[in-house]
Parts: C-alpha cells; sequence; structure tokens
C-alpha cells in the first residue's frame, strides 16, 4: 500500500509542474511586471501604459526565443533582447526609476 502511495506521489508532482505553466502569456508576464514597476517606482498612468507596451514586446520575443533556443544561444539572444529594449524603458519611465529597479533588483539578489 505504502508503494502504491509513493507511486501516486510520484506521478502527481510532474503534472502539477506542467500544469503551473499552462496559460502562461507574454501579456501575463509583462502585466506582472508593469505592476512592479509602477509599485517600485510609482510610476504615473501615462508612464505605467508606455511601460506596458514595451514589455509586451519584450515579452514576446523572450517567450519566443526561449521555445526556440536553449544553452549558450538563450543566454546569447536574452542579452540582445535585454540590450534592445533598455532605451526605450528608459525613455519611457525616465533615468531615475531605472535607478530604483536596478536597486530593488540588486537588493533580491541578496
Amino acid at each position: 500500500m505504502m508503494k502504491l502511495l509513493i507511486a501516486l506521489i510520484a506521478l502527481a508532482i510532474p503534472f502539477s509542474a506542467i500544469a503551473q505553466n499552462k496559460g502562461w502569456t507574454p501579456e501575463k508576464s509583462a502585466g506582472q511586471m508593469a505592476g512592479l514597476w509602477t509599485k517600485q517606482c510609482d510610476l504615473n498612468a501615462e508612464q505605467a501604459a508606455a511601460l506596458e507596451i514595451i514589455l509586451i514586446e519584450k515579452q514576446t520575443e523572450m517567450f519566443a526565443a526561449k521555445s526556440d533556443l536553449n544553452g549558450a544561444e538563450l543566454a546569447a539572444k536574452t542579452k540582445e533582447i535585454n540590450r534592445t529594449y533598455s532605451k526605450p524603458i528608459r525613455e519611457a519611465v525616465g533615468q531615475e526609476n531605472v535607478k530604483k529597479m536596478n536597486a530593488y533588483w540588486a537588493s533580491r539578489k541578496k
């Protein structure tokens, strides 16, 4: 009986992990990220709207790269995408807000 229970648990874990990723879209990811930016930087509505549009484009490219590439190719493509979108993000929210987010990300790494 114990072996059967362990086998059922072992089978349930991968299915629950797959179910968690289902339905994750670039729009959902960008919305969550824009909300974080708004909370951390006190963005106004205009800045938040502009940022969300940019982040949707960025996340669409990221999702495409993640589905097509892996390993070193994915890391290089991610760097390229981040560089491409850093200037539009900076223009949308301002340099001071970018500094605030960079400080937030640095504090999260510790």
